[in-house]
């Protein structure tokens, strides 16, 4: 059987992590002046790194199969050969965001069987294996390795929530002083400035 590319947890959370720390620099940019003095500037910053994902949760025990044939391409002595294959589609139930299934998480496992997740009604992730007795180990296998892969994840992503926030406030901190530079500035002029 040929190797597998990956299929799950394939975007680096480094990737994710940086697109987040962009969004919460641009929200800090976006909040006014008045904002950045505000008593209540901590609380909007808190919301600025807490940013809404519903890391996805398997349901493994809703798990369904649909049998079908594949056709695998391989090379004998230099000659292709098609070999029909047994394999069992396996849809597992999830709820959550299906991105969940595309980040890799910074210490995760290296999921090498064909799967994709589907969102809609029901989101459900699916797994092909080969129809053998290996199945359900392998089944097995694949569910502990995806689910160890979420819980990393899950804390992947509130280490970086803490991150964004020390993040913003350091943002902010550097426009609050900018403000007082420029308004000493300001009244160092001998006329009014607008």
């Amino acid at each position: 059987m040929p190797a597998q590319t990956p299929s799950l947890f394939t975007e680096p959370f480094a990737m994710f992590a940086a697109e987040r720390m962009r969004i919460a620099e641009a929200a800090v940019l976006k909040l006014s002046e008045e904002d950045l003095q505000s008593a209540t500037l901590g609380q909007a910053l808190a919301e600025i790194g807490n940013f809404n994902f519903q890391l996805a949760v398997l349901q493994p025990d809703q798990k369904t199969g649909t049998r079908r044939t594949d056709q695998r391409r391989f090379s004998d002595y230099g000659r292709q050969v098609i070999e029909n294959v047994d394999v069992l589609d396996i849809s597992i139930p999830y709820s959550g965001f299906p991105r969940s299934f595309s980040l890799a998480p910074t210490n995760g496992h290296d999921i090498r069987e064909r799967a994709t997740a589907h969102s809609g009604a029901p989101s459900r992730l699916t797994v092909t294996l080969d129809e053998n007795e290996e199945l359900e180990a392998k089944l097995a296998t694949f569910i502990l390795q995806v689910q160890e892969n979420l819980q990393r994840l899950g804390e992947d992503i509130e280490a970086l929530r803490k991150r964004l926030v020390i993040h913003a406030q350091s943002k902010a901190e550097e426009r609050i002083n900018e403000i007082k530079k420029r308004d000493e500035k300001n009244r160092s002029y001998s006329f009014p400035v607008k």
